[in-house]
């Protein structure tokens, strides 16, 4: 099915509720990746869970990506950009 907007009930800003799930997901494409990903530690996602975007397939988290501002101010870098094999 094509959208021509994003659906927000399919792409959303990930929110406390969403952490452990964030969590879960990640540690499995690391494990699937051979630890391509960088470790991050449950307290840590949930930390800074407002600079995660999700994208989800029903209740099931098929990708994410972090966002963070570096100490220069107009500067973005991506962190944890992943997408679960079964969706690529």
């Amino acid at each position: 099915m094509e959208r021509s907007e994003c659906d927000e009930e399919i792409v959303k800003k990930a929110d406390k509720i969403d952490a452990y799930g964030v969590y879960t997901f990640l540690e499995k494409i690391r494990t699937l990746s051979a630890n391509a990903l960088r470790e991050r530690s449950e307290q840590e996602i949930t930390t800074n869970i407002d600079q995660f975007v999700i994208i989800r397939d029903g209740e099931k988290i098929i990708a994410c990506g972090e966002i963070f501002q570096t100490n220069n101010t107009f500067t973005l870098e991506l962190g944890a950009l992943a997408t679960d094999p079964d969706y690529q």
